[in-house]
């Protein structure tokens, strides 16, 4: 940086689970006058999130594994609530339990974006693409709206209907087989998901799940996530995952 007058510039990092952290310092030019107030230059400010032709947030790009809250970042996080009968949906793993990744099997809903690896978003005028880089699956969104099949065939990630509510891309999914878990839960095939995708600027993608399935829970509950730009990245990479391992070798005792 190099201010024409004395300056002071404050740089705010925002961490896991909203942490927030502040620093400033001044840069002092012998014989000016500090810059204060609105005229002051800030590096908080975040530069505005692209835009298609047509108006519409420009969601594409390579992101990275979420975290921290979305939208509804002022919300607690929301617990799923069982219904009665329905505990053996929860996921209990024993000790040597290798993970829900260890299959490296398709993902369903919000737990496709939370793995620890980069996902890339491709827009067009009338569909989004999601290409998740574990375990190497896609999505085609249409965009403009419209019915699911009358009666879809059971997938690992669901038919999917997308459309835009103002500055928010809110995609519709239902069709889901009921071999994928979410946040630790299981569900059954009537598992019905809303996503909400949103970038309030640049470097920001904020993104919100709704979870229902009348036979399992009492109620829909929320997933939210934060992703950040990957403006190192151009393109998703390749990504190979091997799922003939034994894993039970890694917890033999010694």
């Amino acid at each position: 940086m190099t201010p024409s007058a004395t300056t002071t510039y404050t740089l705010t990092v925002l961490g896991p689970n909203d942490q927030k952290l502040t620093r400033t310092v001044t840069v002092n030019v012998a014989g000016t006058t500090p810059i204060t107030g609105g005229t002051a230059v800030s590096a908080t400010a975040k530069k505005a999130a692209p835009r298609t032709a047509d108006g519409k947030p420009d969601l594409s790009g390579v992101w990275s594994g979420g975290g921290g809250r979305g939208a509804n970042a002022a919300a607690a996080p929301e617990a799923p609530v069982l219904k009665p009968g329905a505990e053996k949906f929860k996921v209990v793993r024993v000790a040597d339990d290798a993970g829900q990744y260890a299959d490296c099997m398709p993902l369903a809903g919000p737990q496709g974006v939370a793995a620890p690896y980069h996902s890339e978003f491709v827009q067009s005028a009338h569909a989004l693409a999601i290409l998740n880089g574990f375990p190497g699956t896609f999505r085609i969104i249409p965009t403009d709206g419209g019915p699911h099949p009358v009666d879809p065939d059971p997938t690992w990630m669901g038919d999917s209907i997308g459309h835009w509510e103002g500055d928010t891309l809110v995609v519709d999914s239902v069709g889901y087989n009921d071999k994928t878990e979410i946040s630790g839960y299981r569900h059954t095939e009537a598992l019905h998901i809303v996503e909400r995708f949103r970038r309030p600027d640049y470097d920001t993608l904020q993104y919100d799940a709704t979870m229902e399935d009348p036979n399992v829970f009492v109620k829909p509950w929320t997933v939210s996530r934060v992703f950040q730009l990957r403006t190192d990245m151009t393109k998703a990479d390749e990504f190979v995952c091997e799922n003939n391992r034994d894993y039970n070798q890694l917890f033999e005792k010694k």
